[in-house]
């Protein structure tokens, strides 16, 4: 079956709209996530910078964890975005590669596809 004739679990929430995947998250939504997009197999998410996130004082720099809690939510949601049939899903495994600090006073954006 090609990914054109492919039905989604998630199919009608694709799209730039649409919070559903993280109103049911108290962590998420404690954090500010939004989602920007979602589409078959992806998902591009948002947190907004705020001064209580920052992991680093002395630079202002969003603590690790938090990127990660962003980075594993957004894989999460691609993830449901690849079924057919929603199931439940946990992320057994997941590894980021640093490359540096995400840059003071910007909101970040993460965006994961699942393949």
């Amino acid at each position: 079956m090609t990914s054109e004739n492919r039905k989604y679990a998630l199919a009608s929430l694709f799209g730039d709209r649409g919070n559903e995947p993280i109103g049911d998250v108290p962590y998420a939504i404690r954090l500010g996530l939004r989602v920007l997009a979602m589409g078959p197999g992806t998902a591009t998410l948002s947190l907004p910078y705020r001064d209580e996130l920052v992991g680093d004082p002395t630079r202002g720099v969003i603590f690790g964890g938090v990127i990660t809690a962003l980075l594993d939510h957004a894989a999460g949601i691609a993830t449901a975005c690849a079924l057919e049939e929603l199931t439940a899903i946990a992320t057994l495994d997941l590894r980021i590669d640093y490359l540096r600090a995400a840059a003071p006073n910007y909101d970040l954006c993460g965006r994961m596809e699942c393949y």
